[in-house]
């Protein structure tokens, strides 16, 4: 176990902890990163012996599990054009039971494509859907 500490007060206070093997504080073969935030020094992240990881979640079913601990979980992707703020670039997240996809780009294209073909997918492009197509020119073009 590592721990570090904010020694800047009076009493220090453990910040980050950093743990894994096997212990009675652990789960066997995980390794653990703990922060403290406003809710105390929390689990934020884990990876567990069959190799999958939590963000956020402390037993992970799938190779990469996230949950933010409220009724909107975003996964925020971006790349060397978009910035780093939150409304930049694209995301995928899951909001109180329904699934999003959105790019936040503007001017930019939202593509679905089936075998990175486009004519097997859908484009989106200001408000314009196209399937089968990638420069929509109505409401719908098929």
């Amino acid at each position: 176990m590592i721990q570090i500490f904010n020694s800047s007060g009076a009493t220090p206070t453990e910040t980050v902890r950093l743990t894994g093997g096997q212990g009675s504080h652990i789960t066997s073969g995980s390794f653990e990163i703990h922060t403290k935030g406003s809710d105390g020094l929390q689990k934020r992240f884990t990876i567990v012996e069959d190799g999958n990881v939590g963000i956020g979640i402390t037993n992970p079913a799938r190779f990469v599990s996230l949950d933010s601990g409220t009724t909107s979980t975003y996964l925020q992707l971006l790349d060397s054009t978009t910035g780093d703020a939150v409304s930049d670039g694209g995301y995928v997240a899951i909001s109180s039971g329904n699934m999003l996809i959105g790019n936040q780009e503007s001017a930019k294209l939202l593509y679905l494509f089936v075998d990175n073909d486009s004519s097997k997918g859908i484009v989106i492009d200001g408000g314009n859907v196209g399937i089968g197509t990638v420069t929509p020119q109505s409401p719908l073009h098929v």
